[in-house]
């Protein structure tokens, strides 16, 4: 499939720089990567999204509780003692 884009002036700038690089043999290729990496990014900041979601429920359900860091290390320090 062929699919024909208008980029602005600074991101074909970009893409001729990655291909005069060596590291992708084509701007078809650069666009390719960049595209898979946007939507790979998206696929895991919607799992992230979900995650963080579930864990607000559980927070808000009560079935999970947020400590204090500073005194969950105190805790552990005084139990297994401290490390230098």
């Amino acid at each position: 499939m062929t699919l024909h884009v208008s980029i602005p002036k600074e991101l074909e700038t970009l893409v001729h720089g990655q291909v005069k690089s060596g590291m992708y043999e084509s701007a078809s290729e650069v666009v390719h990567q960049a595209l898979n990496d946007f939507f790979s990014r998206d696929k895991d900041l919607s799992f992230l999204q979900q995650e963080v979601g579930d864990i607000q429920e559980r927070l808000d359900s009560g079935e999970e509780n947020l400590i204090d860091g500073e005194v969950f290390f105190s805790k552990m320090e005084d139990k297994y003692g401290h490390d230098e």
